[in-house]
């Protein structure tokens, strides 16, 4: 296309939006299209449908590439002649190889940290939702992801559930909405995408990046988690950086009151209920719980609480990556990172939330592969009975609120049984 034409980028957003579900829709429903077409013995030819889900899939693409540079133009600021009989215009390419996507990554970092520095501002949560549209837009683009990762991206990712919980609030023991939650998708998305091609040589990210992941401002490991809560699945992740955070997480629970304390009704003496640090780290989202304020019980807090737990999201995310697992559970800490998966405190207290399955499912996935990989699985095997035998020493030490508060933990000690069922005979030897 050679005209100009005047667009509105919300609108041309909007378009994209449309343009993928309609790809989305062609690719779900051809199957059944060719299928009935078969069965009715029709003449006409369908391999031109399939050429349309391909087409539409790449027009999809370029109207939202074409969307982010309108919406970022938007809210840059212009500098321009004011004799200038065009200076009111600017410029967004139909041909999307014109586009400069490093340019587009800077303006988009830069854009991104002022709305999060300035969170309160009308137009601060439109640029948030934008740069994480944008974001998942350019997964595959290493140019934009050099550029924005160069930038401060990655600071500004790890802090993205933090900023969108303050906007949101908590109501009912949930502490982000649906749009924030997408908004985090894309965000998760993205930082996959920029540290797997860092990992593979595509990127160079700045120094001291992953930090911002195991380190991060504030101590904030819950905005970390969201990243991963909500992003790709652990296998799309690089194993060395799954590793890295699942073990700052566990790191940091170490350190933690990861639930409040539970009292058991005693009637007519006690209502019982749930009773915690007041700056424990749930706190910070809006999940207080103290019986002595009244509702003892807390059921929407406690499960806020429980879903919000940063540690277990990591624990999922690891166990489906067999490498990160082995990788956490070998090295210079993973005795102690053995000693945190072993750990007890896999629970809530008064609950039947099942927070111990993603622990025990690293424990399974780091120790099981004994073909592929032996002399890792068997240094995480010995890391995690000696764990387990350390842990039951101290369960014979425990006083009766003790265990009931913690119980021996079912899914833990199923796994470590068909752990030591596996490798005891070699260890005898």
């Amino acid at each position: 296309m050679t005209d100009f034409a005047g667009v509105d980028p919300h609108q041309v957003r909007l378009l994209a939006d449309r343009l993928r579900d309609l790809a989305d829709a062609l690719q779900r429903e051809a199957p059944n299209i060719r299928k009935n077409f078969d069965e009715w013995n029709g003449t006409i030819n369908q391999s031109v449908l399939f050429q349309q889900v391909t087409q539409v899939r790449t027009d999809a693409g370029d109207m939202a590439k074409r969307a982010d540079l309108a919406l970022q133009l938007l809210n840059s600021p212009r500098f321009s002649d004011p004799n200038d009989p065009h200076k009111d215009w600017v410029n967004v390419p139909w041909d999307v190889t014109q586009i400069n996507t490093s340019q587009e990554g800077l303006q988009e970092a830069v854009l991104l940290k002022k709305a999060m520095d300035n969170p309160k501002e009308p137009w601060a949560r439109d640029v948030i939702m934008n740069t994480a549209q944008s974001l998942a837009d350019h997964k595959d683009d290493p140019a934009y992801m050099q550029a924005f990762m160069a930038n401060g991206g990655m600071d500004q990712a790890a802090r993205a559930a933090r900023i969108l919980h303050g906007q949101d609030g908590t109501h009912d023991g949930v502490v982000l909405n649906k749009e924030s939650e997408a908004a985090l998708a894309q965000f998760g998305q993205g930082v996959q995408a920029a540290t797997t091609m860092n990992a593979q040589g595509r990127i160079t990210m700045p120094p001291d990046w992953e930090k911002k992941l195991t380190q991060p401002a504030d101590g904030d490991m819950w905005s970390v988690g969201m990243l991963f809560e909500y992003g790709p699945p652990g296998d799309q992740w690089d194993a060395h950086v799954l590793s890295d955070v699942g073990g700052a997480m566990l790191d940091w629970r170490q350190t933690q009151e990861m639930r409040p304390d539970y009292s058991a009704p005693e009637f007519p003496y006690s209502a019982g209920g749930y009773v915690g640090d007041r700056k424990a780290w749930y706190t910070t989202l809006g999940l207080k719980v103290d019986y002595r304020d009244g509702g003892g019980f807390h059921p929407n807090e406690m499960q806020g609480i429980d879903a919000n737990d940063p540690s277990i999201i990591l624990m999922q995310r690891v166990s489906e990556n067999a490498d990160a697992s082995r990788l956490l559970l070998t090295g210079p800490k993973g005795a102690d990172h053995a000693a945190a998966l072993v750990s007890d405190k896999w629970h809530t207290p008064g609950n039947d939330f099942d927070d111990a399955k993603f622990p025990a499912a690293v424990i399974r996935a780091a120790t099981l592969d004994r073909q592929g990989h032996p002399n890792e699985s068997a240094e995480a095997a010995a890391n995690l009975i000696n764990a387990g035998a350390a842990e039951y020493q101290k369960e014979n030490k425990k006083s009766k609120n003790d265990l009931a508060q913690y119980p021996v933990n079912k899914d833990i000690t199923q796994a470590l049984s068909t752990v030591f069922q596996a490798y005891v005979p070699d260890f005898a030897y």
